[in-house]
């Protein structure tokens, strides 16, 4: 029987004025290029409000950046602030 490959998902809630989501953009740059199976998803709060408005209604996000992690869909985890590359790859299980 066939495996189905799993959908794994990283989105990142940013703004424009956070100055730790400005020292992240390396890291994310980074990462995308070295987890090309994983589907990245960048929100600025205040650019992207009605995607933003969609998560924050569902998850209370309360900072940035926020990172969280699906696979298939289904939140596996959320971290709050800086964070390495490591940090970002557990997210999704």
């Amino acid at each position: 029987m066939a495996q189905t490959q799993q959908v794994k998902e990283l989105v990142h809630f940013t703004a424009d004025w956070c100055q730790p989501c400005k020292r992240m953009e390396p890291v994310i740059a980074e990462f995308i290029l070295e987890n090309p199976d994983i589907k990245y998803h960048k929100i600025d709060i205040e650019k992207d409000k009605e995607d933003f408005d969609y998560f924050n209604k569902k998850y209370h996000i309360m900072s940035v950046p926020t990172f969280m992690g699906f696979v298939d869909q289904k939140l596996i985890d959320v971290h709050i602030g800086i964070a390495s590359p490591f940090i970002l790859k557990s997210l999704l299980g």
